[in-house]
């Protein structure tokens, strides 16, 4: 449902704006309806998964400096590519430049 061409125009792109209204665009539905359910098949732990995710998140950005690898003064983009099958992951070659990235961006100290 979530993957629907027809109900989030190419949804495989990550565009958070998709979700905020605009003048002369109308924002696209709310994909917390479909993913936890609805109803009464509602999942009861959405609240909890959405506070956990959020003070993850704000606690990892308040700690760490996220920023891009620097190779001889030039910036270094991740590549994100997904694998295919029934059940999808993030590529090998990609966990590897985002740990090397990681990598370079903290600081170590002995």
């Amino acid at each position: 449902m979530l993957h629907d061409p027809e109900t989030y125009p190419d949804p495989f792109t990550f565009d958070p704006e998709r979700h905020i209204a605009s003048p002369g665009k109308e924002a696209q539905k709310d994909p917390r309806k479909v993913c936890f359910g609805y109803g009464r098949r509602i999942c009861p732990g959405m609240y909890l998964a959405e506070a956990s995710l959020y003070s993850c998140v704000s606690m990892s950005l308040s700690v760490f400096d996220i920023e891009k690898a620097v190779e001889n003064g030039v910036p270094i983009t991740p590549v994100h590519e997904n694998t295919s099958g029934i059940i999808r992951c993030v590529s090998d070659l990609t966990l590897l430049s985002l740990f090397f990235c990681w990598l370079t961006s903290t600081q170590l100290t002995p």
